[in-house]
């Protein structure tokens, strides 16, 4: 998966880097910009005859230096409502950290633990198995990156009106732990009103995959 996530993020660097140079706004990594199935970048205005299969909600994070050069974007569609786990125990790799963009990192920590003790992690197997585009690599966000996506929401909004995409509408999963009851609970965001949550990781709540480029 790693393999493909790398390969893929290769094609959108080097298309990225082959428009910059001529300072071509449309196809860059810009905030309600568009990655297509075939790894390029595009705005939504110029969509025609390509695929898209996320929006970009994000690019760098000035609070992490090793993430400057990264942008998020948020998939085009729900996976459905699952539970986060059905182990309720607090998972050591998996983060309360509600400022860190390390929702990749949670999902894989859920992840390796449900293999070694054979535990059900519904919503993590959603993202972990979601493939658009031949890409791989998604994951649920952390509460830091839905609130990164929840400040530019207008923008990922009116590229979703554009394309055809329902926005987003209720609670959605993170990948954060709680940290008053990091056993228990989980953080879920509030597309309605911005705000975070704790919920039981055993409950049922909606779950949207996420992709980082580089």
């Amino acid at each position: 998966m790693r393999k493909v996530l790398l390969g893929m993020c290769f094609l959108l660097l080097a298309s990225c880097e082959k428009h910059i140079e001529v300072e071509d706004i449309y196809t860059k990594y810009k905030i309600g910009n568009i990655l297509c199935s075939d790894g390029s970048i595009t705005h939504p205005s110029i969509i025609e005859n390509k695929t898209p299969i996320a929006v970009i909600f994000y690019c760098g994070n000035s609070r992490e230096e090793e993430t400057e050069n990264v942008a998020y974007a948020i998939g085009l569609s729900d996976l459905g409502e699952a539970c986060l786990t059905e182990k309720l125990e607090n998972i050591s790799e998996v983060s309360e950290d509600i400022y860190a963009f390390d929702g990749f990192k949670n999902t894989s920590s859920f992840k390796l633990d449900a293999e070694k003790d054979t535990i059900r992690q519904p919503a993590i197997d959603l993202v972990w198995e979601y493939e658009a585009g031949g890409l791989r690599g998604w994951y649920i966000g952390s509460v830091a990156q839905h609130e990164a996506l929840y400040e530019n929401l207008d923008i990922v909004n009116e590229t979703f009106s554009k394309i055809g995409v329902s926005t987003l509408s209720g609670l959605y999963w993170t990948s954060t732990e709680d940290v008053d009851s990091p056993n228990y609970h989980a953080l879920v965001f509030s597309y309605s009103d911005g705000e975070s949550i704790a919920s039981r990781k055993d409950k049922n709540n909606n779950v949207r995959p996420f992709i980082t480029l580089k």
